[in-house]
């Protein structure tokens, strides 16, 4: 699936654990996974600022598998253009 303007990090960068901040123009996304429980949250919010002085416009959890990843990016590029066009 083309990712479009966003870059987002491959499925096993997220299985170990690591955070992933992304952004395109105003657009930001943040994604936690949690390996334990075998999901991934993700925050998105406008605007310049960091995740922690930003208000949070929504959070979605995802399965941390390759089903889970691809709904992840469709939401996430879904999320782009709703709030890009606001």
């Amino acid at each position: 699936m083309e990712k479009k303007n966003l870059h987002i990090p491959t499925l096993s960068n997220l299985k170990f654990g690591n955070i992933f901040s992304g952004s395109c123009k105003d657009f930001n996304f943040k994604i936690f996974p949690n390996c334990d429980e075998v999901k991934m949250k993700i925050a998105v919010w406008k605007g310049k600022n960091c995740f922690e002085k930003s208000d949070i416009l929504q959070e979605k959890i995802f399965d941390l598998d390759e089903q889970g990843m691809q709904s992840a990016i469709s939401w996430l590029e879904k999320k782009n253009l709703e709030l890009t066009q606001k």
